[in-house]
């Protein structure tokens, strides 16, 4: 309950940032990942997905592609999932939560040969 309720409180402040209108582009993406993160952990995958595509520039986060891949997993689309974190191991080779995930998925989706 403390947990949904942080997230509850990240998402309302993440909200009250986004309606300044001269919040420089850095807070921006930074208020657009806590609150598209606060709505993954909350399970409500379509808030999230609003966050991440409310400005154009938060989706080529790193942070931000590898939430969309969580997101994707969790909805179903595994296969989705997938090619994205395989895109982003390949593009950030040496960001180790990137490899994590994808050889914990990979590995969810018995492909331990390629894990």
């Amino acid at each position: 309950m403390l947990n949904r309720q942080k997230n509850e409180r990240a998402v309302a402040a993440a909200r009250g940032l986004l309606g300044e209108k001269l919040l420089p582009l850095e807070v921006r993406q930074l208020a657009l990942l806590a609150g598209a993160t606060a709505s993954y952990l909350q399970g409500n995958f379509d808030q999230a997905d609003d966050f991440l595509r409310s400005t154009p520039t938060a989706p080529a986060s790193v942070q931000a592609r590898l939430l969309s891949a969580k997101i994707n997993w969790e909805r179903g689309y595994r296969e989705l999932a997938l090619v994205e974190l395989r895109s982003l191991a390949a593009a950030f080779p040496h960001t180790w939560e990137i490899h994590a995930d994808l050889v914990f998925r990979l590995r969810q989706s018995n492909l331990s040969g390629e894990a």
